[in-house]
């Protein structure tokens, strides 16, 4: 059984996932690539948003908790998929 905090952690794996594809995708890359980190933290304050108000709506549990769980492996995964998609991409593989 999934606990509240282990549901947010995956929920952020997956955002992690599109964010770093939807960047890709859009081919944010040298002048651009603002775009994409904007795009990696917009999706982050999204999944926030979704624990804040559906996965902890009847817990008490702390802002910064809510906010630190999953960071450092959202931030990690969203630029190893934006990456790796991009070199993909250039190399004429994709």
């Amino acid at each position: 059984m999934l606990t509240a905090a282990n549901k947010l952690f995956w929920l952020r794996v997956v955002f992690a996932i599109f964010a770093g594809l939807f960047s890709g995708i859009m081919n944010f890359s040298n002048e651009s690539a603002l775009f994409g980190v904007l795009t990696i933290i917009l999706f982050y304050l999204l999944s926030y948003f979704i624990g804040k108000y559906y996965i902890f709506s009847e817990k008490n549990v702390s802002n910064s908790s809510l906010f630190t769980t999953g960071m450092g492996t959202y931030i990690m995964l969203s630029l190893f998929i934006w990456i790796f998609y991009y070199t993909l991409h250039v190399s004429g593989f994709l």
